[in-house]
């Protein structure tokens, strides 16, 4: 889903609703919404349902031979992407 189409969705609904996040795809969990991240962060998929994330901070951490001037480009499949997270 595009940033887009979720501002889409939530334009339709009343601004004291509460944001519930599942725990996955059956709903066998839920969790409020606690925060969210989006700044200099990437989202790189493995499959149609699964991903990681990328950060050229993360990978400078993970790699620690790489010079804090070098530049670090992230996988061709990574996009743009913001992050929600629960409160559990």
């Amino acid at each position: 889903m595009l940033v887009s189409e979720l501002k889409n969705i939530l334009s339709t609904i009343p601004d004291e609703a509460v944001v519930v996040m599942s725990s996955d795809g059956e709903g066998n969990n839920f969790s409020p919404l606690s925060s969210y991240t989006h700044k200099d962060i990437m989202y790189v998929p493995e499959t149609t349902w699964r991903g990681d994330i990328w950060s050229e901070e993360d990978e400078r951490e993970w790699d620690g031979d790489i010079p804090d001037d070098a530049e670090v480009a992230p996988p061709t499949s990574a996009v743009k992407c913001v992050i929600l997270w629960p409160t559990n």
